[in-house]
C-alpha cells in the first residue's frame, strides 16, 4: 500500500525533526550558559577598571 509507506516516511521525518530540535535546544542551552558567564566576566572587568581609575 502506498498509504502506509507515506505514513512511515512521515513518522521518520517527525523523528528526525525532533532529533534536530533536541540538538538545537542543547546548543541553545550551552550558548545561554556561555553568554551568562561572559556577561559576568564582563561586569567583573568593568569593576576592576573602575577601581584602577
Amino acid at each position: 500500500e502506498a498509504g502506509r509507506g507515506g505514513v512511515e516516511r512521515l513518522s521518520q521525518a517527525v523523528m528526525e525533526a525532533s532529533a534536530h530540535e533536541e540538538t538545537a535546544l542543547g546548543k541553545a542551552k550551552e550558548l545561554r550558559k556561555r553568554k551568562k558567564e561572559a556577561a559576568k566576566e564582563c561586569a567583573e572587568r568593568q569593576k576592576e577598571v573602575q577601581h584602577h581609575e
